[in-house]
């Protein structure tokens, strides 16, 4: 099974930001893949996400959350990436170091 059998592939919107889904898999873990495809890395060279969320209760509330029909969004910070992961299967990875290599 290849990265992108389990959910969407990562897709960058021509700029800082990258789009993936999960359906197949729970959030934490499409958070890694999409963490590793920016990084190009394998997922378990990923450091754990464990210092950044509580993996098993974000997966419970986005789980809860979808099955409600209710819109939830949980943001986080990770090194130099901002995650916003939405009740509606969408993650969204935000690069800061890509604004600061605009900047220069």
């Amino acid at each position: 099974m290849g990265a992108d059998d389990a959910s969407g592939p990562l897709v960058p919107d021509g700029g800082n930001v990258f789009y993936t889904e999960y359906q197949n898999e729970p959030p934490v873990q499409a958070i890694a893949r999409g963490l590793s495809t920016i990084e190009e890395c394998r997922v378990d060279d990923i450091p754990s996400l464990y210092h950044h969320v509580d993996s098993d209760s974000m997966n419970r509330m986005m789980e809860t959350a979808r099955d409600s029909n209710q819109d939830v969004t949980v943001q986080l910070t990770v090194d130099d990436y901002t995650v916003a992961v939405d009740s509606d299967g969408t993650i969204s990875i935000h690069d800061s170091d890509l604004d600061s290599a605009g900047s220069d």
